[in-house]
């Protein structure tokens, strides 16, 4: 496992806890390395599990729940280190180059780095299904990973989790949760027009021609009707 992961354990620890706990847990765990990362380094895996469980047990927090945090503050990192792996337009489109692109680019960066694989498969137009496939235990980072992918987008959505013959499938699902949002809205609206060159496929890309304000948390908008002109609310149908 490279270091960077560790040491942003560290930073987490020391950040949400305290230096001292950090201090306390490399004296209590018997590491390989002594505890002496360096983000280049490249480290026994099973330090990570040791060092999660002795965190655990001190602090009366399940290690799924931390590895699940740690993996949220491991992504807000990447973004900062790696910004460029984030040049799309929402977590969908992300999540499934994660494989095929960044993993690639994570190679040439780190040639001895181990990645684990995911194999994204889209099943619907707003519902992704990504399995995790490592020999590793560390399928409640990877969630963390994607919990922190969502939040960074802004994007409203749904996650399943179960297991499967290959590995832990995560099963993605785009909501619109606003009353105001068109696109799960219960009752008639407007038709609307879409911007030339979007796609009207999916809640987390559309975009509304004359859009003024956002009235849908996973990222789409509507026609501010307000302030439309005639001829608008007449092709639409608004009055």
């Amino acid at each position: 496992m490279k270091g960077v992961v560790f040491t942003e354990f560290v930073e987490l620890v020391e950040g949400t806890f305290s230096p001292h706990l950090m201090d306390e847990l490399f004296e209590a765990v018997s590491l390989k390395s002594g505890g002496a990362y360096t983000s280049v380094g490249t480290y026994d895996y099973l330090e990570m599990v040791a060092l999660a469980t002795e965190l655990s047990q001190r602090t009366g927090v399940a290690v799924p729940e931390l590895l699940r945090a740690f993996g949220k503050q491991l992504l807000r990192q990447f973004v900062i280190k790696f910004p460029a792996f984030f040049e799309t337009a929402n977590a969908f489109e992300f999540l499934e180059r994660v494989d095929g692109y960044i993993h690639v680019e994570v190679k040439k960066l780190y040639p001895d780095a181990e990645l684990p694989r995911f194999a994204v498969s889209r099943s619907g137009d707003d519902r992704l299904e990504m399995v995790y496939i490592s020999d590793r235990p560390f399928e409640d980072l990877a969630f963390g990973l994607i919990e922190g992918a969502i939040e960074h987008f802004g994007d409203s959505v749904e996650i399943d989790r179960d297991t499967t013959d290959a590995g832990i499938r995560f099963v993605l699902t785009a909501r619109c949760e606003e009353p105001a949002c068109l696109y799960n809205a219960p009752i008639a609206a407007p038709s609307v027009s879409v911007l030339p060159g979007s796609r009207p496929s999916n809640c987390l890309s559309r975009r509304v021609a004359n859009s003024t304000r956002r009235i849908c948390s996973c990222g789409r908008r509507a026609t501010n009707w307000k302030n439309a002109s005639r001829r608008e609310r007449a092709n639409s149908g608004w009055r």
